[in-house]
């Protein structure tokens, strides 16, 4: 099992998570001292998927970098930019390298980034992103063909409870720690308390 996942097990403490530095070029040791800023600080750090719809070096290539570095890296994965069978295969590849922490999201439309004009593909939406890691977990790919030795995942999926519609956002949360989630993240604010309030 991952640190986080031994973290959220014992549930005696607040865990902290991070977003890791993006980066769009350079060398493994440029990533080494942009991470040294924030790594002593973060239980676990979130490896991007293109992040705000920018291209960037691959999520997968940053959370095996992270993993080699002595980061605990979460691999997150978004529906915007790849289908099922891409997503399954970067959850499966990074696995084959000891990163168990998956972070599902939909992800930013592609109208934020610099690429406006990339198409978007959501072959599957947040929701349905958590039940394949699920299924990968339980030792099968979603056609039904096993995966041999199933990973030990630990899913996880976000949610910004700052953003209207505040009562759809807690909804959202709730429906998510039902789903087969480990974790949910949040960004740290004074707004934290709105969701609380909402439930």
């Amino acid at each position: 099992m991952s640190r986080l996942g031994e973290l959220l097990d014992a549930g005696d403490r607040l865990i902290i998570t991070g977003e890791a530095p993006v980066i769009d070029g350079g060398t493994l040791a440029d990533y080494e001292a942009k991470l040294a800023e924030l790594a002593p600080w973060c239980d676990a750090m979130n490896a991007t998927d293109n992040t705000a719809a920018h291209a960037h070096a691959s999520n997968v290539a940053m959370a095996i970098a992270m993993q080699r570095l002595g980061v605990e890296p979460i691999l997150q994965v978004v529906c915007r930019d790849k289908n099922r069978i891409a997503q399954q295969a970067d959850i499966m590849g990074a696995a084959l390298h000891g990163v168990e922490n998956i972070c599902c999201l939909t992800g930013d439309d592609v109208t934020a980034g610099d690429e406006s004009e990339a198409r978007r593909v959501f072959d599957l939406d947040g929701p349905q992103l958590i039940r394949l890691a699920s299924s990968l977990k339980e030792g099968r790919y979603l056609s039904g063909r096993s995966v041999g030795t199933p990973p030990p995942l630990v899913i996880g999926a976000v949610e910004n409870p700052g953003t209207h519609p505040l009562d759809y956002r807690a909804q959202r949360a709730a429906k998510r720690s039902e789903e087969h989630t480990s974790e949910l993240q949040s960004h740290l604010n004074l707004v934290c308390r709105l969701l609380l309030e909402k439930k």
